[in-house]
């Protein structure tokens, strides 16, 4: 599974929006580094942009099942939301990229990781 350039800038801009840019891995060396902190139970801030996918690709997996985890027929990756706009209903993508951003934001916001401005 993977997300599909439009809704991966869309899904960026929206963190953006939300004020989160900040908390957001620098490139994916920092991805990496936290996600073995994490994995060792040690102190980090979430990355936003990688937890927001990350309960992306698991509603996707709950309400589409795991052929989103395989290939399609031309060796393309499936992504998420596009399936869901095909087999939900259009918005379905807004939907996954606006539920996820909004929890993000309220787990920031509940850290005080957000500036007041």
């Amino acid at each position: 599974m993977k997300s599909c350039q439009k809704h991966w800038d869309q899904l960026r801009k929206a963190i953006e929006d939300k004020g989160l840019g900040h908390l957001v891995s620098k490139n994916g060396k920092q991805v990496a580094e936290r996600l073995k902190k994490e994995l060792k139970d040690e102190h980090t801030i979430d990355d936003p942009l990688m937890s927001a996918w990350f309960a992306i690709m698991n509603n996707a997996l709950e309400s589409g099942g795991a052929y989103l985890l395989v290939m399609d027929e031309n060796g393309n990756h499936y992504c998420p939301m596009c399936e869901g706009n095909k087999h939900v209903g259009k918005g379905t993508d807004d939907w996954f990229i606006t539920n996820s951003v909004n929890e993000q934001f309220n787990k920031a916001k509940k850290a005080g990781l957000l500036n007041d401005n």
